[in-house]
């Protein structure tokens, strides 16, 4: 196992820092005033942030410093667990129906 922080990885980090306050600091204030914020900016606004907050985590998915290789049956459970986990989000993202505004 070997250790490789790059710049690269820490600029994805702040990236994502920053995106995911922001996002939960709408989704307080949309809880504390419900009819606030639905306008077609501020959606878009959001929906940017989201993008780069899902872009910077899968950049450091791919860049993880810490890198293992597992070999064997852990590596199928793991896919296991990753296609059980996608199909319940495809679900429930069916059952709600998508984002309603």
């Amino acid at each position: 196992m070997s250790i490789e922080i790059t710049p690269w990885f820490f600029a994805a980090f702040a990236v994502w820092l920053a995106t995911s306050v922001t996002r939960n600091v709408y989704y307080i204030l949309m809880r504390r005033r419900p009819g606030e914020g639905k306008s077609r900016g501020v959606f878009a606004l959001i929906m940017i942030v989201m993008f780069l907050m899902w872009a910077a985590w899968g950049f450091m998915s791919l860049s993880d410093p810490v890198k293992m290789v597992f070999i064997g049956w852990p590596r199928y459970i793991g896919a296991g667990m990753f296609v059980i986990g996608l199909g319940l989000f495809i679900y429930s993202d069916l059952a709600k129906r998508g984002v309603s505004w």
